[in-house]
């Protein structure tokens, strides 16, 4: 009896990694696929502000916003005229991703705030957009920061 041959293992081909949607750095340049339209602008402004505030007495903000093609992640009220940018900690993209579907916003805000102490002041108001809820390469992301100078007086 003759003992069988034996056949060499063999060692299966690499296979490429699953290009879509990758955060591998052999999938190549990160790209949408397919392409998203264009972003439309995230627009805000100060309804009817007021020109001149009384020491001591609250006084209300009111914003509107829209943007055509994203929702608000980001509000930021500032008395003190700070600005903020929305912070990003997200993995490095690679190869082809889908884009997100366009997700309109609009809205209107509203802040109260006492100001302690006469002379001008200004407000400030961070907004940021996108259509997925946090995503800092998102196509359709809008930052936008508004500033309105009052004046305030003293007490009678």
């Amino acid at each position: 009896v003759r003992p069988a041959p034996t056949v060499p293992a063999t060692t299966p081909p690499p296979t490429a990694p699953p290009c879509r949607n990758s955060t591998d750095a052999g999938c190549g340049e990160f790209r949408w696929d397919p392409a998203p339209g264009a972003n439309a602008p995230l627009q805000a402004s100060f309804v009817a502000p007021p020109a001149a505030v009384v020491v001591g007495t609250p006084v209300t903000f009111e914003v509107r916003w829209n943007d055509g093609d994203a929702s608000l992640v980001l509000d930021h009220f500032s008395p003190d005229g700070v600005a903020l940018a929305r912070g990003c900690a997200q993995a490095r993209r690679y190869g082809p991703w889908d884009a997100p579907a366009p997700r309109p916003g609009n809205g209107t805000l509203t802040y109260t705030h006492t100001f302690t102490a006469p002379g001008p002041a200004t407000v400030t108001l961070s907004l940021a957009t996108d259509a997925t809820d946090g995503d800092c390469a998102d196509p359709y992301a809008g930052e936008l920061v508004l500033e309105q100078t009052v004046e305030v007086v003293p007490a009678p």
